[in-house]
């Protein structure tokens, strides 16, 4: 099929090559940044999937259908990156209380020992 100028969607949503990147990263940056910088850019990304979900519903013949998926894969890696980030920092943070609790427990028995 041929397309002719000016007939049919022609233009790609804004934010749609970025939020497949930054979905991207949301998924490969919880392993590299255990979670820490996933959590910014997959909020940013789906900031950015909702923007532009408003611009294609108010004017869908504008955009490429193509386009509008591309940003729903996006914002899926986004919410998966999202997901695994808070999953990782509550698994750390399990991990950690009992040697914080350990340490705080040593300290008390420190403070009884040294107080005469």
């Amino acid at each position: 099929m041929v397309k002719m100028s000016g007939i049919g969607p022609t233009e790609k949503l804004p934010n749609e090559r970025a939020l497949v990147l930054i979905g991207a990263f949301s998924i490969v940056g919880v392993i590299c940044t255990l979670g820490i910088l996933t959590i910014p850019a997959s909020v940013l990304g789906i900031i950015y999937f909702f923007k532009d979900r408003k611009l294609y519903r108010e004017n869908p013949g504008m955009y490429e259908r193509r386009s509008f998926i591309h940003l729903a894969y996006g914002a899926v890696m986004c919410a998966i990156g999202l997901m695994a980030a808070l999953a990782m920092l509550a698994l750390l943070a399990i991990g950690w209380l009992p040697i914080v609790y350990g340490w705080i427990k040593e300290l008390i028995e420190v403070a009884k020992n040294s107080v005469p």
